[in-house]
């Protein structure tokens, strides 16, 4: 389905399953990795309980169909940006989705936040609890005579990669369908 199309992951553990479900569906995903590696390398469980961040389980499940690199600089993102079709960040890395765009007008790109880039309730505390409530996630939950309760595990933030995956799929096919997948070919001398 995405067979020809490049996504720049730019997420930690708050949206590594949108890169996933893109790579699943066929883009070619290139999960940009600080220095010191994606943070869930450094999370068990491991395969056979031995810790080495190439056998977290967690980094395995989440990342697996990507490719990795190492980034150090805003630079070198925007220069991997450029030959990409999307990007998908969640904070993780100090990026400026405007000036990707401004510099590569074919990009789509998706923002994972909890309560927006701008706005007064930008600066709002994240925890799974407090994003879960805010959403109205926590209202389908519990008995009518007593006050919500929290789901199970930790959901919030995968329902945020799952609803980006599905805006960028949207984006790119109307992207395609509506001719500018052609248009930008031309313009740039690349395809996808």
């Amino acid at each position: 389905m995405l067979d020809g199309y490049r996504i720049l992951d730019l997420t930690d553990d708050r949206g590594h399953l949108a890169g996933m479900l893109l790579a699943q569906l066929g883009a070619e995903v290139v999960l940009c990795e600080p220095p010191g590696g994606h943070r869930t390398r450094h999370r068990g469980p491991y395969v056979d309980d031995v810790v080495d961040p190439e056998r977290s389980i967690e980094f395995l499940v989440y990342n697996r169909g990507k490719h990795s690199v190492v980034v150090e600089t805003p630079a070198q993102i925007a220069e991997l940006a450029a030959g990409c079709d999307a990007v998908i960040s969640c904070g993780s890395f100090d990026v400026d989705l405007d000036a990707l765009r401004a510099a590569s007008p074919q990009l789509v790109t998706a923002a994972i936040t909890p309560f927006g880039e701008t706005g007064p309730k930008t600066g709002w505390a994240a925890t799974d609890l407090t994003i879960a409530a805010s959403s109205g996630t926590m209202s389908l939950t519990g008995d009518r005579d007593r006050a919500p309760v929290r789901i199970g595990p930790p959901q919030t933030w995968h329902n945020a990669a799952v609803d980006t995956a599905g805006a960028i799929l949207m984006a790119l096919h109307e992207r395609q369908t509506s001719g500018l997948d052609d248009w930008f070919q031309g313009v740039s001398g690349r395809s996808g």
